[in-house]
């Protein structure tokens, strides 16, 4: 893990998705300072490195979601009306002296297929309302679950800020890591390869404590669904192949990422201490 800890000789290049791994957003030092700051501890049984790991980790995956476009009925439709426009031409020209070639038709079912899947996923979007901010739902559950794992800490006693007891253990993380992750992202900047509009949404900026106990709270109630291999696979009669048995798990995604990072980091419920 010596890549985490290290910086390139000429210093951080520009984000993008090509260098986004390859120069990390928090480096070692950032998280020892963050558990510092925060006031904690991780669990004996849990490695400093491979907890800073994971940390970057989330991060990263969320700026690689923060910079992806998201589809539009503009690009589907083009798509649409474009091979619609290949195959009228195709067929009209075909008896020509050099007739255009007819589209495959593997190829040709495929991006139909596509086509259709992505009509029925905007219909779902949209039935889902206004877009989520990416940050609340992808990085706050991985941290708060990434938490879970490494120190044992229990959530529902540590996670929700009330003005009267203070700022407990998940907020005061959260807002240190948040408070390095603004730091490095603004002295790095995007590259040119990134649009303005896509580099605005994955700029992360500081918020005030209130708006953290807001996106927390909001975090600690998303859910999602995750599928895990059981370890076991069966004999498919036709193919004779072993397809995995897997399960599929829906629950409040903080505690599905706690259990992966649980894995990640070899730690189990039973062996942690409590904080």
């Amino acid at each position: 893990m010596t890549d985490l800890a290290q910086q390139a000789e000429d210093g951080p290049e520009p984000i993008d998705h090509y260098t986004l791994g390859r120069c990390p957003i928090l480096v070692l030092d950032d998280v020892y300072e963050i558990l510092e700051e925060s006031g904690l501890s991780l669990n004996p049984n849990v490695d400093t490195t491979a907890f800073a790991y994971w940390l970057e980790n989330a991060v990263e995956w969320t700026l690689r979601e923060q910079l992806e476009r998201r589809l539009s009925k503009k690009t589907v439709s083009s798509v649409k009306k474009s091979i619609q426009t290949y195959k009228d031409v195709a067929r009209a020209f075909h008896h020509d002296e050099f007739p255009p070639p007819l589209p495959p038709v593997d190829w040709l079912a495929e991006v139909e297929g596509w086509v259709e899947a992505a009509e029925k996923g905007l219909i779902e979007r949209q039935s889902q309302g206004a877009p989520r901010e990416i940050e609340t739902i992808e990085f706050l559950p991985s941290a708060i679950g990434l938490l879970v794992a490494g120190l044992g800490i229990e959530v529902e006693r540590e996670a929700s800020w009330m003005k009267d007891v203070g700022k407990p253990a998940v907020f005061r993380f959260l807002k240190a890591t948040r408070k390095r992750v603004v730091t490095s992202v603004g002295q790095r900047g995007f590259s040119n390869r990134v649009h303005p509009i896509l580099a605005k949404k994955a700029r992360w900026v500081p918020i005030s404590d209130d708006n953290l106990r807001k996106r927390i709270n909001v975090a600690l109630g998303y859910r999602m669904e995750s599928e895990m291999w059981t370890g076991y696979a069966t004999l498919d009669a036709e193919t004779g192949e072993a397809v995995p048995e897997t399960i599929k798990k829906s629950d409040f995604a903080w505690r599905l990422q706690g259990d992966f990072f649980r894995e990640m980091l070899q730690v189990s419920e039973k062996n942690q201490e409590k904080t």
